[in-house]
């Protein structure tokens, strides 16, 4: 989030309505952070490329990709924000319950800024979203000014 931006756009790409639920409940209470939903990479892709619905979406500041879904895997993501001009800039964090190398490697070799073995409990969810949020330059701090969407 730069001096000038006053809203962090994320984007959460996860099939797993318990995990967007956890996630969402971390950034609940940061003021400034509006998190958007896709379930699926196809919901991402037209989110990314302002296609209907989406054609006012946000540029989000961050993506949480899950790498696991149906049909096809989030790091299909990843090349489609590595090309494209106004997404370039866009930090892509793999948020993923695999923990093989070889999905780190592959993520890694595609362009993803991060990657993030999903935790098991609620501490750990909140220590790692905060954790992975302040790496990538967006400041956490408490307050009532959350807004979530799902896109």
């Amino acid at each position: 989030m730069t001096n000038t931006q006053t809203t962090t756009n994320i984007l959460m790409v996860d099939d797993n309505p318990g995990d967007v639920g956890l996630v969402r409940q971390v950034v609940e209470n940061v003021r400034g952070i509006v998190l958007h939903v896709a379930h699926n990479v196809t919901q991402a892709h037209a989110f990314l490329m302002k296609m209907p619905p989406y054609d006012i979406a946000p540029v989000p500041d961050v993506i949480f990709l899950d790498l696991r879904m149906p049909k096809l895997p989030g790091y299909n993501v990843i090349p489609l924000v590595r090309r494209e001009p106004l997404l370039r800039n866009v930090k892509i964090v793999m948020l993923t319950s695999s923990s093989l190398p070889s999905h780190r490697a592959q993520c890694d070799a595609l362009g993803a800024d991060d990657y993030v073995v999903k935790p098991g409990d609620w501490e750990q969810w909140q220590a790692t979203i905060t954790r992975a949020l302040t790496r990538h330059g967006i400041p956490i701090h408490a307050d009532d000014g959350h807004r979530a969407t799902n896109a």
